[in-house]
């Protein structure tokens, strides 16, 4: 099911999944504001559903018996990255955040963190998730002059941001929210744009895996070229999850 990151058609998608195919579990949901809406098509079913990169703090924070998360949410990561903020010094951030569930929840919790650091200026810019065209939010953001830009998006923007951010003549460092610099679509999208732009990761390459870690890599890059990103060992350990909780009942 493609839930093409809207949430009417991610809800609907959860709704046919459980009722017509029968569904025992429902993976691989992705964007904040889509899973929110499925986890309550989920729990009315009572159904289990495993996220596993949807980072709005309410995720998990309803505490539905039903639902479960693999990875990272807003307030943690916020957290982090205001101690990277301090220490390099910048005084001036602007984070740029997609108007959804997981943008605008970060930025919100990005705030609480900065707010015990004095000395640093914080702006939030919104853009429009799934936007086509961020020139005219980046001639804003650049004319802000700040000392470093924080990406938070999920779509297409993310890319955009950083491409056409340099063609307006933002000078600032950028950090992305997440590390989709990491994935294969990088470079082919922003070019030259992208050298020195930072990002969190929540895996490296000396990172020791467990056996079957290391069976999902084999797997997976037999299958398609190229090393797995994190998110999918995520995906991989919630179909453990479902296959060891079907295998014991």
């Amino acid at each position: 099911y493609d839930d093409q990151g809207k949430v009417e058609v991610g809800a609907a998608g959860v709704e046919r999944a459980i009722t017509e195919a029968k569904a025992s579990a429902i993976l691989g949901v992705w964007s904040s504001s889509v899973t929110l809406a499925q986890m309550e098509v989920a729990k009315r079913h009572n159904v289990p559903l495993l996220a596993v990169f949807s980072w709005a703090d309410d995720v998990t924070g309803k505490n539905y018996p039903q639902v479960f998360r693999i990875g990272p949410y807003n307030a943690k990561i916020a957290e982090q990255m205001g101690n990277f903020i301090v220490a390099k010094s910048y005084k001036k951030v602007v984070v740029l955040a997609e108007d959804t569930a997981y943008g605008l929840g970060f930025a919100k919790a990005f705030e609480a963190r900065m707010k015990k650091s004095s000395g640093v200026s914080l702006e939030v810019v919104q853009f429009q998730a799934q936007t086509q065209d961020l020139t005219a939010v980046m001639s804003k953001v650049s004319a802000m002059k700040p000392d470093v830009v924080v990406v938070q998006g999920v779509f297409a923007a993310t890319n955009l941001s950083i491409k056409q951010g340099r063609e307006v003549g933002l000078k600032s460092d950028i950090v992305a929210g997440w590390d989709w610099p990491a994935l294969p679509d990088y470079w082919n999208a922003v070019g030259d744009a992208g050298v020195g732009v930072m990002y969190p990761a929540f895996s490296v390459p000396t990172m020791e895996v467990t056996a079957e870690g290391k069976r999902f890599i084999a797997a997976y890059k037999k299958a398609h070229g190229t090393a797995p990103a994190v998110f999918q060992y995520y995906l991989w350990d919630n179909f453990n999850a479902v296959k060891a909780a079907i295998e014991k009942s």
